[in-house]
């Protein structure tokens, strides 16, 4: 599967299960398999963002998750930095091409 360009740093690490209902159920199982771990960096696929809802697609784990969820962060080869993919522009459609995000 190759991956945008735009999600080839990005990571999610798991909080723990949030969302509605069903989004909490799924997660609660995914943890009960060992398949979703807390403190745990995932890669990030893909991203949908909605205007109240945004889903996100983790490499290797079936289905989509709830955004909130997560926190995410940009990984190069000397740092980790947090990302909010909600007020960045590359992930972000509503905002247009300016962000007020630290590059």
């Amino acid at each position: 599967m190759a991956i945008e360009q735009k999600y080839k740093r990005l990571y999610a690490v798991y909080k723990g299960a949030a969302g509605d209902d069903g989004d909490i159920k799924r997660m609660e199982d995914l943890e009960n398999l060992g398949i979703l771990e807390k403190d745990i960096l995932y890669k990030v696929t893909k991203i949908n963002m909605g205007s109240a809802h945004t889903t996100i697609k983790l490499l290797n784990i079936d289905g989509s998750f709830n955004s909130i969820a997560f926190s995410f962060y940009e990984v190069t080869k000397d740092r980790t930095v947090k990302c909010d993919i909600y007020d960045d522009a590359r992930f972000n459609p509503y905002i247009g091409s300016t962000s007020t995000s630290k590059k």
